[in-house]
């Protein structure tokens, strides 16, 4: 097996520990969150494959509630990699950050796909 393939199985096993459920798009929301941290929801749309409603509730779900629509839409703990935050231009929007175990996340992906 190639080098690459082993490290895309190792962050794909770092991802499940997590949540074995955690879908491929709401991997790369959090992976654009962490490229392009502290701006807002919606450049983080234009950045994304996906509309602004499925970005909002992926963060709901990366950050410390989700809503789980299985049962009667009743809020349940999220993951808690990201925070949000009022912009501080408009408080129609929100900004995006990185919590402290989002961060050390981050840093694994990075040294598990070798970046220095």
């Amino acid at each position: 097996m190639s080098d690459g393939l082993s490290k895309a199985l190792r962050f794909i096993r770092e991802l499940q520990k997590l949540d074995p459920s955690l879908s491929i798009a709401c991997v790369h929301t959090l992976l654009v969150a962490a490229k392009h941290e502290g701006r807002t929801i919606s450049y983080i749309v234009k950045q994304s494959s996906v509309s602004k409603s499925t970005v909002c509730r992926y963060i709901l779900d990366l950050g410390e509630t989700r809503v789980l629509k299985r049962v009667g839409g009743n809020a349940a703990a999220g993951l808690g990699l990201l925070l949000t935050r009022d912009a501080y231009d408009d408080r129609r929007e929100k900004d995006v950050f990185l919590t402290a175990r989002g961060k050390a996340l981050v840093a694994l992906i990075e040294e598990i796909m070798g970046r220095p």
